[in-house]
């Protein structure tokens, strides 16, 4: 196959392939939020009874979620654009998969650290170059 076909058809993927929109479990989310919260606060209580080490103690168990569910923390803010980004800015991307689509396939992969600056090459540098182009993770 030429690469002029080539490029047509995954300009072609740009301009009119499917975007999805995933439903987002609001109440789910809330939930997970407020029973992670409660926890926390019931055990720096515990291990914690001064104010002072109380909000140190409360910054790395927020540090620890953050690593620990990382890939679940960006993998949501990946849904919540592609459920409520407006379509004109979801199809400036000029790579197949769309930049959305690469950053859950880079976040299935890849642990999040590494994903998360994968995500940032392609959407600053990879994305901006002219031309159409295959990208994958």
């Amino acid at each position: 196959m030429s690469s002029q076909t080539e490029a047509d058809r995954i300009r072609h993927y740009c301009r009119h392939h499917k975007l999805s929109r995933p439903r987002i479990n609001w109440p789910l989310i809330a939930t997970a939020i407020l029973t992670t919260e409660s926890i926390l606060y019931i055990l720096i209580r515990r291990l914690a009874p001064s104010a002072g080490s109380f909000f140190l103690l409360e910054e790395v168990f927020h540090g620890v979620i953050v690593l620990l569910c990382g890939n679940a923390i960006l993998r949501l803010l990946v849904q919540i654009y592609q459920r409520y980004a407006p379509e004109s800015l979801r199809r400036q991307c000029r790579c197949q998969p769309s930049c959305s689509e690469y950053a859950l396939l880079a976040l299935k992969k890849y642990y999040w650290p590494k994903a998360l600056i994968l995500i940032l090459r392609r959407v600053v540098h990879t994305c901006q170059q002219p031309g159409y182009k295959k990208d994958y993770p």
